[in-house]
């Protein structure tokens, strides 16, 4: 499994694609050290001890030849020398529009250049803290293959990481229980210093404690310190923006910068998403400034949108309906995202068989590893960063051309449940016996560590990897011989089958 200790020379080594900014980062200039100095030390110590394979691209010669300032532009054409360079990649045509069309040599080109080499398979991750060319990688269907510099830390710490390492928890509270003195609200009390708003953080946050009745929050904590928290307003009917009656407020949505990696920002959304359901919630808001463009990526792709109606303040209101239409013009993922999870717009559905130990790994926070001794409240036994995703990755060594975008996936527990216990909606496939390119697809978003796969891959030739949104639990879970009665499927499953359509309308009544 991925996450057991290995030695150094045993495991399959990352060909890591610096950023421009990580690799000036790692160097100090005229004696002042830029501030992801010790984070990016710590990346390069690691993948040297790990024996993975740090790349910068030419176009980074060519951002340190653009330096106005000699002295800077010479010591960072020097520091250069140091790292292997890769070749200049062809740029594929569909990328162009991503970048806006860059003119040639600016820097939007160079940074279309370097992000080239992903599709190109020249490297397996990009590590770059440029928020705009993250986002440009989600457009592009790379989003997992693209790293902030603590990101990269994480996946490189996890291959080392003992399997006992302490679970992230989710607990949800009332809003007087919150621990005002956690270092995680010192960056918010700047931010509202900063904005030089009348009233400080702490005078708002006495203001939620007191109304405890009308919010809620949720936590992630590990030792007594919070990793995240969220704090929602239930009701927000007096709002200003026209939202429906039942819409809830996400006042306060955070992440420790430090916890990269773990997925706990996908982890809290989901504790947000299952609340909201369970309630009947019509949308949930939340206001954002701009120049928190990570974010603000992040809570699109799971279904927020810009309503264009931004605060005095400059803040942006970000939208997410929970009234699902049944609109023609998005497809089936397209509808999940906006109005789950869950929601389900059920064309096509397949049946994915799963044996109990990957299961576990995959969904903790199902109702039937809840119920196991030993795990956590609300979301289980977490400790994994793809047990904590929204977005996960399910791999079959059998190849599964037939599956598409947005077909519903019923996950059947094997062995010893043999039912339904999970539902989830296809995002993306990947059909490959190119471990590089199995790994760059899945990211952190797979059980199965990356000697794994190229073992797999050297065993059986090609895998078939699918990147699927978790929607729904089973509660309680169907049953084969249910399934049979209603034509879900004819015989138990021993890979991916397709639900007949006299199935498909059982399901429609189940889940649609």
């Amino acid at each position: 499994m991925a996450g057991q200790t290995q030695e150094a020379g045993a495991r399959r080594a990352f060909r890591l694609l610096l950023d421009s900014n990580v690799v000036f980062s790692a160097e100090p200039f005229a004696g002042e050290m830029e501030q992801r100095f010790a984070p990016v030390a710590e990346l390069l110590r690691s993948a040297s001890a790990q024996g993975h394979r740090v790349v910068v691209h030419p176009a980074t010669r060519d951002d340190a030849r653009a330096d106005a300032d000699f002295d800077r532009r010479r010591q960072r054409l020097a520091e250069l020398e140091k790292y292997d360079t890769l070749e200049e990649v062809p740029i594929p045509t569909w990328l162009p529009p991503i970048f806006g069309g860059p003119e040639l040599g600016s820097r939007d080109h160079r940074d279309m250049r370097i992000f080239a080499a992903l599709p190109a398979h020249a490297a397996t991750h990009l590590v770059t803290d440029d928020d705009r060319l993250r986002r440009r990688a989600v457009r592009a269907g790379f989003g997992d293959a693209v790293l902030s510099v603590r990101d990269a830390l994480e996946l490189l710490a996890d291959l080392v990481r003992p399997a006992a390492d302490p679970p992230p928890r989710v607990r949800r509270m009332r809003t007087y229980e919150i621990d005002v003195e956690q270092a995680i609200f010192d960056s918010l009390r700047a931010e509202y210093r900063a904005a030089g708003g009348r009233a400080g953080f702490d005078d708002w946050l006495n203001k939620i404690r007191a109304d405890h009745d009308n919010r809620v929050a949720f936590v992630i904590e590990h030792e007594r310190t919070y990793q995240a928290i969220a704090i929602v307003k239930l009701a927000e009917d007096d709002s200003a923006y026209g939202f429906p009656a039942g819409t809830s407020k996400i006042s306060t949505f955070k992440v420790d910068p430090t916890a990269g990696g773990l997925k706990l920002g996908e982890l809290l959304l989901k504790a947000v998403l299952l609340d909201a359901a369970e309630r009947g919630c019509a949308g949930l808001f939340v206001e954002v400034h701009p120049h928190h463009v990570q974010l603000l990526g992040w809570l699109e792709d799971f279904g927020f949108a810009d309503t264009g109606k931004p605060r005095s303040s400059g803040e942006l209101i970000m939208y997410k309906s929970r009234t699902p239409t049944q609109s023609a013009d998005v497809d089936d993922l397209q509808f999940h995202i906006a109005y789950g999870p869950p929601a389900l717009r059920l064309n096509r559905a397949r049946v994915v068989p799963i044996e109990p130990k990957w299961f576990d790994q995959l969904f903790p926070d199902s109702p039937i590893t809840r119920s196991r001794p030993g795990t956590l409240p609300m979301f289980g036994d977490q400790t994994r960063p793809w047990g904590n995703a929204l977005r996960k990755a399910y791999v079959s060594w059998r190849l599964h051309r037939s599956i598409e975008r947005g077909d519903a996936l019923l996950f059947y527990r094997s062995k010893d449940l043999q039912a339904v216990a999970a539902i989830g909606v296809v995002e993306d496939t990947c059909v490959s016996a190119d471990p590089d390119v199995l790994i760059t697809f899945m990211g952190q978003r797979t059980v199965y560590g990356p000697d794994e796969i190229e073992q797999f891959c050297r065993r059986g030739g090609q895998m078939t990897a699918v990147i699927f949104r978790q929607d729904r639990f089973v509660d309680p879970p169907w049953p084969w011989e249910h399934l049979a009665a209603v034509k879900v499927l004819r015989r138990p499953p021993q890979s991916i089958a397709a639900v007949p359509e006299e199935g498909m309308a059982w399901l429609r009544t189940q889940l649609g």
